[in-house]
């Protein structure tokens, strides 16, 4: 009952254009580096975003809460079929450690933030369940999230 609240009361969309994806890399350069001052890959400082060549790949979906021009909070989910994790990322996660990986569809949600005028409501949350959605609808058995509190 309390996810269909905060789902009613927060909706979450995923990104379908290009207009959507920008405002999200917009919004994120704000976030990171604006607010929090964060040199992380992918800041094009001309355009003012934040782009990883990840969020282009296919099986990412973008997710925001908010309307375009005054986004309240994003994430990324990025999904991998059975077998299919980049090496770099299967290293990070140890994935080598888990009995029959190479049968599992594998999930990472991040690069989830928040406007700070919302922290501390229902935006987080709701990101975090339409995340976990996108996750049940496309195969995944296993769903890593990882944050660094700013």
């Amino acid at each position: 009952m309390l996810v269909r609240l905060i789902k009613y009361l927060e909706p979450v969309r995923v990104a379908q254009t290009r207009e959507a994806r920008e405002a999200i890399y917009s919004f994120r350069y704000r976030v990171y580096h604006e607010e929090l001052g964060r040199e992380i890959g992918g800041v094009d400082h001309a355009r003012k975003m934040v782009v990883e060549p990840e969020d282009e790949a296919p099986g990412v979906f973008h997710l925001y809460a908010g309307r375009l021009d005054a986004i309240r909070g994003v994430g990324r989910v990025r999904v991998w079929a059975p077998g299919q994790v980049p090496e770099p990322l299967a290293r990070l996660l140890s994935l080598e450690r888990v009995p029959g990986i190479e049968r599992f569809g594998i999930s990472e949600l991040g690069r989830l933030m928040v406007d700070r005028r919302h922290r501390g409501a229902r935006v987080a949350a709701a990101l975090a369940i339409a995340g976990f959605e996108v996750q049940a609808n496309h195969g995944v058995d296993l769903a890593f999230c990882y944050c660094r509190p700013g």
